[in-house]
Parts: C-alpha cells; structure tokens; sequence
C-alpha cells in the first residue's frame, strides 16, 4: 500500500542523506599523498600475515575512491618472485572505473568488467572464485559478470595478505579514498549470501570467513585485530590517526540489520537534522530541502 504525505516545504532541492550509526573506515588522502607536506609520497597499507586460499575464495569491501578511473588494490597476496613474473596467490583491484580482480593456478586468470560510475559514492563489490565451477563478480549486490573458473587450485606463496596497495610491490597501485568492512572467505559465496550481508556486520564465526576488518576495533595501537575467529591481524605500515575515521559506509544498525532484501539505507537521525525542511524515516529514506527563508507556503509530495 503506497502512503502519500504533504508537508509544508518551498524548496530549490532535495538531498539523499547516508550515514552509518558508528564504527570507523579505513582512510587515505590522495591530497596529502600528492602535495608537499609531510604526507607527501607516504605509502600506507596493513599487512595481515599469510593468508592461504587453495580451492575457493571470495573478497568483498565497501569502497569509495576517490579516483576510481586509476589502477588501484584493494586487497590480495601475490610474491610475482620479486617482479620477475606473475604465477601465484590472488589480488581484487580496479582498474578503469571497472572490477579488476587477479587469480593465478598458476595462469592469470583475470578480467577486468562491472562498470563502476566515476563518481566519489560507496559501492560494494565482491567477486568469488571455485576451482571447476564459476569466476564471478558483484557490484552493489548485482551480479556483473561471470565466466569458467579454472579447473586446478589457486597456486599459494609465502608472502603476507596485504590490504591498499599492490601486493608483490609496496610502493604502487595504493587505493585512495575510504574503505570499510574488508571481507575475506575461503569459500565461494552465493548472489543471495553476498546480498543478505552487504549491508550487515558480521559476528565473525561464519563458515568459511578467514579475515574480517570493519575498523570499529582499531584504538591507535599499531595492529588492528582480525575480527574473524582466524586471528589474522593486521599491521599498520606508515600509519596515524588520520586513516581512520568516523564512517559513513552505508552499514546498517540493529534493526535494518535484521531485515531482509535491502537495496539501500539512509540514516537521518543526528539532532540537526531536526527541522522543519527534514522529512525522515525510522531506518531508511530521508529528504532536506534547501530554501531561503522560513516560506512554508508550498508543499513537497512524497510516499512509501
């Protein structure tokens, strides 16, 4: 049943407004990589020790680059025997505003597809991987592409599972902008499993989950605890206070997170917010309007 309310609002716009309840993200400044200060030309990655994935895996993050045409690692483990080349572990990238994910067995099996809009908004992307089954990739819960995986395992190194910047070479392909909830599984997640925990906080005992940062946890000590029952923390590398900061990843709270079928969550609830311009739900939509003066002679229609 569609409900149709008026209120009392003149307005030249309206505005969607999301904001996580709490907990932290991951941040990188790509003003202060490029201009001079202190800042300028530092690196910043964590390094979660090595982490192992043989027969099948899934790599998930919420993201919001900041230039989200370049080349960029989210996370991955790949030696590439010291650049010489490339035959073992598995990255998740990307590149030209699209998808980008890298597994070797030991050929590269990679593409590069899901058009990402190259504007600075949060998207979750998730891409999964099974020996003999299928290669696939999600953006926004949607699946974007899929093709034959490989029929032999994902060929294993020595190296270190590093989230934000190329992984065999810790000096290239940094990701600037935020991320939130990094989630690594050693088993291939479905469409509806990926849906149903896009927009949800997870316990940290699920089967197959082998690292989990949402950041909420970090207290400026230089390791950040694995949230998954795996205990693979990881390490700060040239970090401060400045990387990690309140989130705005649209995460939901207590109650969106037992609801089912999600495609979106607004939260409006901090006390500014609380005017007359400011139409908002208990959990989802809400609408400002931005006018001159206090004329509430005309009126905005909206529904549910």
């Amino acid at each position: 049943m569609r409900s149709i309310y008026l209120f009392p609002l003149l307005f030249l716009c309206l505005t969607l407004n999301s904001q996580t309840p709490g907990g932290q993200m991951y941040f990188a400044d790509v003003d202060v990589f490029n201009n001079p200060g202190p800042g300028q030309g530092v690196v910043r990655y964590l390094s979660c020790g090595d982490i192992d994935i043989t027969a099948a895996i899934t790599m998930e993050a919420w993201v919001r680059f900041a230039i989200p045409t370049d080349n960029q690692k989210i996370m991955g483990k790949v030696d590439a025997n010291g650049g010489a080349f490339f035959d073992d572990g598995y990255l998740l990238g990307v590149n030209n505003s699209r998808i980008n994910p890298e597994i070797w067995t030991p050929t590269n099996q990679q593409f590069t597809e899901g058009f990402i809009p190259p504007v600075s908004i949060w998207h979750h992307i998730a891409v999964t991987y099974a020996v003999g089954g299928d290669y696939k990739a999600y953006l926004d819960g949607n699946l974007v592409y899929e093709q034959a995986a490989g029929g032999t395992n994902i060929v294993n190194d020595n190296t270190d599972f590093i989230i934000g910047i190329a992984p065999w070479d810790l000096s290239s392909f940094m990701s600037f902008g935020s991320m939130d909830e990094i989630r690594l599984w050693e088993v291939a997640r479905t469409e509806e499993e990926i849906r149903y925990g896009m927009f949800r906080n997870l316990s940290g005992v699920e089967n197959g989950l082998v690292l989990y940062m949402n950041f909420d946890n970090d207290d400026g000590s230089p390791t950040i605890p694995d949230l998954s029952a795996a205990n693979h923390d990881c390490s700060k590398n040239n970090m401060d206070a400045t990387n990690f900061i309140e989130s705005d990843c649209v995460i939901g709270n207590a109650a969106t997170q037992m609801m089912h079928e999600l495609a979106g969550i607004w939260f409006a609830s901090n006390a500014f917010l609380q005017d007359p311009r400011v139409v908002e739900t208990n959990n989802g939509l809400s609408l400002s309007a931005q006018f001159n003066g206090q004329d509430t002679s005309a009126y905005v229609v909206w529904g549910h």
